[in-house]
């Protein structure tokens, strides 16, 4: 943007001296029509207008001079600028394959240490858990990857809708809680009086800022406490600016330090955080988040003290909210549901089973579009899971085709995303595209369970210890 302003002061200027000598022209101009109309073609003002005549033209073959300069100048501006914007293109097109290629092997990770947490003896399932868990914070460092491009880029998008602040907090708190098992520190969440229980905004990006918060205080405190505190204030009627303040006594951050807390790739330092994971992009990702959300995060430190972090963003506050919907958690399982799972990978199709088994649902499998299509053209399916990537009809290919059979059941039909693309925009897309809902790889289990909980009848339920 400097560099542009900087291009238009010169053409300015060189405008500016254009328009002088035009001025001069146009005088000598005047006096040549004069000397002219008076005859006196060797007189001294006929030498001066010559002389000053050609004092214009050295001019102007100045200026001529320097407007090429500065067009090549232009020129190559342009062409830097144009390869810097292919080499943005190619940087989010690669980080957005990258991010497709190692979600799919999380995804069999992922998926089959559940199978094993749930089979095997308690001494081999904690050996299961300690793999799921590292499998869970490596997926969690390739999301914040693609986060901290797509924000660079100007590409994610809020997506608000109503939700409950205080299920939000208390969910949050618990993870971190459950992080906080068997160590020295308490955490402690005070709610303050001007807190609105229901508020319209982006619940997801709430909670990912909340969470960098609530991870990095259990990750630099080993003694002591961590305070969470959740309140703000009304900028305007129907704006709340919600406060969220995470105090810790921790290690604290270095002053020389504080300005670097909110870059890309910093930890605080190398030695203060020996034996604490991560890349360092958490709080610059939170930071960039706040300020999309017309707030920010801010710190204040005193090393080997602790900090204490506040995130600010603006949420709706309605006069008259509508409350969110119930999530219904309750165990249930579906006997006579019908699923159709898609995808050209047997390995994933295996995943994608054994997060099913539990609802003991009639799972059927296809390993390509065209496949998937004749066998819903053949049979009743409950619920469709679609892979989004795939080759001879892939599954936008395939869901157009569905929804284009002649009869309401198909345009009904729920067919949910499977994909290992998690790039921003891509769940709006895929919805705008006739799919219903959207499943990320790896799959989150309760995600799954609301989807089913969305998509699925309810006469199809048979709830856990009903009896029938």
């Amino acid at each position: 943007m400097d560099l542009a302003y900087h291009i238009d002061d010169i053409t300015l200027a060189l405008v500016s001296k254009a328009i002088n000598q035009m001025a001069l022209i146009t005088e000598w101009r005047d006096n040549c029509e004069k000397i002219a109309a008076d005859g006196a073609e060797n007189s001294a003002p006929l030498r001066a207008v010559l002389a000053q005549a050609g004092e214009i033209d050295r001019e102007m073959t100045h200026i001529c001079q320097d407007i090429n300069e500065l067009m090549g100048s232009v020129e190559d501006l342009n062409d830097a600028y144009l390869e810097s914007e292919e080499d943005r293109r190619a940087k989010s097109s690669f980080l957005a394959r990258l991010n497709h290629e190692l979600r799919t092997p999380m995804n069999t990770i992922i998926g089959m240490n559940e199978r094993l947490l749930r089979d095997l003896s308690p001494d081999l399932s904690g050996c299961a858990r300690l793999s799921q868990n590292a499998a869970k914070s490596l997926l969690g460092i390739i999301d914040e990857l693609l986060d901290f491009s797509n924000l660079e880029a100007g590409k994610i998008e809020l997506c608000p809708a109503a939700y409950d602040s205080v299920a939000l907090i208390d969910h949050c708190a618990a993870l971190a809680e459950a992080q906080l098992l068997g160590a020295a520190v308490k955490l402690e969440v005070r709610f303050e009086p001007a807190l609105p229980r229901r508020l319209r905004g982006d619940a997801a990006r709430v909670r990912q800022v909340l969470t960098n918060l609530l991870n990095n205080a259990v990750k630099y405190t080993s003694a002591g406490k961590i305070t969470l505190t959740v309140g703000g204030e009304f900028s305007a009627p129907e704006t709340f600016i919600l406060a969220l303040t995470v105090a810790d006594t921790g290690i604290g951050i270095r002053e020389n330090h504080l300005a670097k807390v909110f870059g890309g790739f910093n930890q605080f330092d190398v030695k203060d955080a020996r034996g604490c994971e991560g890349v360092g992009l958490g709080l610059a990702i939170s930071r960039r988040l706040c300020r999309l959300m017309n707030g920010d995060l801010t710190v204040k430190s005193e090393f080997g003290k602790g900090s204490v972090f506040t995130a600010r963003m603006a949420q709706a506050a309605p006069a008259s909210p509508q409350p969110p919907e119930p999530e219904n958690d309750a165990p249930f399982t579906a006997p006579t549901a019908r699923v159709l799972i898609v995808d050209d990978i047997r390995v994933n199709l295996l995943v994608a089973e054994n997060a099913f088994s539990p609802y003991e649902m009639q799972i059927y499998t296809a390993m390509n579009g065209a496949a998937a299509v004749e066998k819903i053209k053949n049979g009743d399916y409950d619920l469709v899971l679609m892979d989004y990537m795939m080759p001879e009809m892939d599954g936008l290919e395939a869901t157009r085709a569905i929804r284009a059979l002649n009869a309401e059941k198909y345009r009904k039909l729920p067919i949910i995303a499977f994909t290992a693309n998690t790039a921003d925009g891509i769940k709006e897309k895929l919805l705008r595209d006739g799919f219903s809902d959207f499943l990320a790889k790896p799959i989150d289990l309760d995600m799954l369970h609301q989807i089913i909980v969305r998509h699925l009848a309810s006469e199809k339920r048979v709830m856990s210890g009903a009896g029938q």
